[in-house]
């Protein structure tokens, strides 16, 4: 099975692209951010909801600004997801093996028992 590393992209309206490894890292990586809440909440101009008020409402500077920082935020996320998939895809494929195992008739499962003595590693291809 060929592992693809992908990539993703954030476009200015946070239309997110993005495939495989790469795409699961950055997901991943969001949530983590939403959770943490470390992901800014664009306010709506005239919001007075905190750190706004009713004497100083939110206004359209303030939106383009945390937008502006979200994007900052969502593009940094999607070049790190994009570097370490294709660094971990490397890695595994050039250190991966499978482990196989055989019992004394040789088919490894029988009586779900195995013999660590027998396994054998063999890197996949």
């Amino acid at each position: 099975m060929a592992q693809v590393a992908g990539s993703v992209t954030v476009a200015d309206d946070e239309t997110v692209t993005g495939s495989d490894y790469a795409r699961a890292l950055y997901d991943a990586d969001l949530a983590s951010m939403v959770a943490a809440s470390m992901l800014p909440v664009v306010p709506t101009v005239g919001s007075t909801a905190h750190p706004y008020s009713s004497s100083r409402p939110a206004n359209a500077e303030d939106a383009a600004n945390v937008k502006g920082g979200r994007l900052v935020l969502l593009r940094e996320s999607a070049r790190r997801a994009t570097a370490h998939a294709s660094a971990y895809v490397t890695y595994f494929a050039a250190h991966a093996k499978a482990r196989i195992n055989s019992d004394a008739t040789g088919d490894g499962l029988q009586n779900g028992t195995t013999h660590p003595s027998s396994d054998k590693l063999l890197p996949l291809e």
